[in-house]
C-alpha cells in the first residue's frame, strides 16, 4: 500500500460526514478528496434529504431509482451519513423489486424529534 496522507484519519465532509475510513485503501482515500473537492458528498445528501422530506417513507433503493443519476451505492452511503447525523430514521422494512432483498424505509426526523436526540 502507497504511504498516502489520508491513511492516518478519517476523510470527512463536515460534522459526521466520514467518507473514507482509515482501513480503507489509498482508491477510496483518493475518491474521498475528489468528493470533498466537488462537494458531491453534501449535495446527495441533501438531495437524499430533500427527497425524504417530500416522500417520506422510502427504501435506499427506491431514492436510487427516483434519483437515477446516483448510483445505489452512492445513495445508501449517504443514507448512512444521515442516519449517524439524527437527520433520518428507520422504519419497517419492504422488498426492493431490483433484488428482492428487504430493505428499510427512511423518514426525514423533525426538529422537534431532533431534539429529543440530542
Amino acid at each position: 500500500m502507497v504511504n498516502h496522507p489520508c491513511h492516518h484519519h478519517t476523510r470527512t465532509v463536515g460534522p459526521g460526514l466520514a467518507l473514507a475510513r482509515t482501513t480503507d485503501p489509498d482508491t477510496s482515500h483518493e475518491s474521498a478528496a475528489a468528493t470533498v473537492r466537488e462537494g458531491n458528498a453534501v449535495t446527495i445528501a441533501e438531495g437524499v434529504l430533500s427527497l425524504l422530506r417530500v416522500r417520506p417513507g422510502l427504501t435506499a433503493g427506491e431514492i436510487s431509482d427516483v434519483l437515477s443519476a446516483l448510483g445505489y451505492d452512492q445513495v445508501w452511503r449517504r443514507c448512512s451519513d444521515l442516519k449517524r447525523k439524527g437527520l433520518i430514521a428507520e422504519g419497517e422494512p419492504r422488498r426492493w423489486y431490483r433484488t428482492n432483498r428487504l430493505q428499510v424505509t427512511l423518514w426525514p426526523v423533525t426538529d422537534e424529534e431532533q431534539g429529543r436526540l440530542l
